[in-house]
């Protein structure tokens, strides 16, 4: 009759036989678990890539253009509730509250949709709004 494909016994399917290198914990599975070294190095790179996404946007943000490149791009920036350039903490804050915005399955950015001040929630957060520049 035929091969049944979905018939572990046959070998054509199921996972790979268990003396495998595939099978093994650590090495070609993409996995780091039970290899101190490889999860000490994960955890550098993640917290690297926190740092460095936080410095890039607060840099940016409360620096003289008062946004980043994809913002100045876009012709829009950062401002205060008095339409002043936003201070390092500010912006900071306001990073810190885009994690927490897409935390929340990016309902705090689709609030922005719905406010009356067009606000997502980091910006309500960090008493931020952004504007068009010319």
């Amino acid at each position: 009759m035929g091969v049944n494909p979905f018939d572990a016994s046959s070998g054509t399917f199921g996972p790979p036989p268990s003396r495998s290198a595939y099978s093994t914990p650590g090495r070609y599975s993409g996995r780091v678990a039970g290899n101190p070294a490889a999860e000490g190095v994960q955890q550098l790179f993640n917290l690297l890539n926190i740092a460095v996404g936080w410095l890039y946007y607060a840099l940016q943000e409360s620096g003289p253009h008062q946004a980043t490149l994809g913002k100045r791009i876009c012709g829009i920036k950062v401002i205060d509730q008095n339409g002043q350039r936003i201070g390092f903490g500010r912006a900071s804050g306001r990073y810190f509250g885009m994690i927490l915005s897409g935390c929340i399955c990016g309902i705090g950015y689709l609030m922005a949709a719905f406010t009356a001040r067009k606000q997502a929630l980091h910006d309500m957060m960090a008493g931020t709004f952004i504007i068009r520049t010319g």
